[in-house]
């Protein structure tokens, strides 16, 4: 078995989350990514066994990213509004700077199943994560304002914040109005 380097890994990570980024998943191929690092088709195989492992590898990593910078937030003191206004940017942006890579797995361009099934744990984690930390902020603005959202509605009212954010392309032409109005709709649905 030839011996593998966490630096050739890392560096297919790095090249393959450019190109899945920029690019429908489709139209990457193991091919593309082995000429993009400089290496044989067959040493990215060494690593990974195939696209979908790959993919589901970048699309984690990705998040992690996210996750660790919404923990940051959520444990931040600051006003319960800025928090939540910063949280939902920081979902905004990472959704932004991932473009396909995000696109993809929100409309399932994923075919094969073990990949489906894999990005499938990793969306209900991160939902859940996401999920949890924006209710401790909503939480604590409701303890500072009284903004009188029942308990009950705290699920609903996240998800509404998530679908709303990642829908955002489909009404805004440009990042500028879609940052106004996430913090235009974040203030006053808690305020």
């Amino acid at each position: 078995m030839p011996r593998k380097s966490s630096n050739l890994r890392e560096n297919i990570l790095e090249v393959s989350a450019v190109l899945f980024r920029e690019n429908e998943y489709k139209d990457v191929d193991m091919r593309r990514i082995s000429k993009e690092v400089g290496s044989a088709v067959g040493t990215i195989y060494n690593y990974f066994p195939n696209k979908e492992t790959l993919y589901v590898e970048v699309f984690k990593d990705s998040w992690e990213k996210t996750l660790i910078n919404l923990d940051k937030i959520t444990n931040m003191k600051d006003d319960p509004m800025k928090k939540a206004v910063k949280f939902v940017m920081e979902i905004y942006r990472g959704k932004e700077d991932r473009k396909y890579l995000s696109k993809q797995v929100i409309f399932h361009t994923i075919r094969k199943d073990a990949g489906k099934n894999e990005i499938k744990k990793i969306k209900d984690r991160w939902h859940n994560h996401i999920s949890n930390n924006m209710k401790k902020i909503i939480i604590e603005a409701n303890a500072v304002k009284n903004i009188g959202i029942d308990e009950k509605y705290y699920d609903h009212l996240t998800n509404t914040i998530l679908i709303a954010t990642l829908a955002l392309d489909d009404f805004f032409s440009n990042n500028e109005t879609s940052k106004e109005f996430i913090e235009i709709y974040i203030k006053k649905l808690l305020s």
